[in-house]
């Protein structure tokens, strides 16, 4: 991204709080958190772990939720991209 620049540690904590603020007890993990901006644009990557039972329908609502929160609490526009991970089995 031309021109991104990554947000300091406040607006990290605002994005994790977001998370924490709407979580469900199923999400397994979060994991590589990236946050950057560009101009008034705020974007969140990060991959979400969840159960394998879980439609695509519940990852979708999942993603809708935690996009529009993140964004709301950030004060911003701009997008967040969420990678669904599944839990994996024990042994696989």
């Amino acid at each position: 991204m031309l021109g991104a620049v990554v947000y300091g540690h406040e607006q990290m904590q605002t994005v994790i709080d977001a998370i924490n603020e709407v979580r469900h007890p199923e999400w397994r993990d979060i994991h590589n958190l990236r946050l950057r901006r560009n101009g008034d644009l705020a974007f969140v990557e990060f991959h979400l772990v969840v159960p394998d039972r879980w439609t695509i329908v519940q990852g979708h609502d999942a993603s809708e939720l935690l996009e529009g929160h993140i964004l709301s609490r950030l004060g911003v526009g701009g997008s967040v991209m969420i990678h669904l991970d599944h839990e994996a089995l024990p042994g696989l």
